[in-house]
């Protein structure tokens, strides 16, 4: 759960930021751009995408002669270190390890940017989409017809009806996102779902099945 909801946190946000930028150009070469990036990104098995990021990085860690990024936390960091929550980004913000949280931050944004290519790609096209329509509206056009910023007209008249979607759009990602978790924990190495049920199926653990 802490990785899919860490790959929320960068989906959401972006997604609808990039959603926005293309309504507002429509049918120009910004708009296009972002088409064919959110198809591409969400288009792309998430295994893949996770495989080529892992391989970058690998790659990276070898010319710079830093460590590789894998596993949730290093393990000469677990020494007086107890798990209450399971996510370990609070549990240390709990126990007050500054050292911890910086290493497992270091070690779940590069598999929570791979988990939040599929959600972040739909969300930039229904985003795009229904701002495109909100901006049609009369009340929209009386309001550009006034004056009013265009920053203003986006906070109070466009965004108000584009969350709806947006918010509903998140439920259904983020129970789908759970699944796609497991392929993306077991590529980085993470103990997670994925973990779980690779070792219940080496040791043929049915229930947990």
């Amino acid at each position: 759960l802490e990785l899919v909801a860490y790959s929320f946190l960068i989906a959401v946000p972006i997604g609808y930021v990039l959603g926005v930028s293309a309504a507002l150009s429509r049918g120009g070469l910004r708009d296009r751009a972002i088409y064919y990036f959110s198809v591409a990104i969400s288009g792309t098995p998430r295994f893949v995408t996770a495989a080529a990021a892992y391989a970058a990085l690998y790659a990276l860690s070898q010319v710079l002669g830093t460590p590789v990024v894998y596993g949730r936390v290093a393990s000469g960091l677990r020494v007086g270190f107890t798990e209450v929550t399971g996510a370990i980004t609070i549990d240390s913000v709990i126990q007050g390890r500054l050292d911890v949280l910086v290493d497992s931050l270091v070690r779940i944004i590069p598999p929570a940017l791979v988990l939040s290519t599929y959600p972040m790609g739909v969300l930039a096209r229904v985003v795009r989409l229904a701002v495109a329509e909100a901006l049609e509206e009369e009340y929209v056009r009386q309001a550009v017809s006034l004056g009013i910023p265009a920053g203003v007209i986006l906070r109070r008249y466009v965004a108000p009806s584009v969350m709806p979607t947006v918010t509903q759009l998140s439920g259904l990602f983020f129970s789908y996102s759970l699944v796609e978790a497991m392929a993306v924990e077991g590529v980085f190495g993470r103990e997670g779902l994925g973990y779980l049920l690779v070792k219940a199926l080496e040791s043929s653990d049915y229930p947990l099945i």
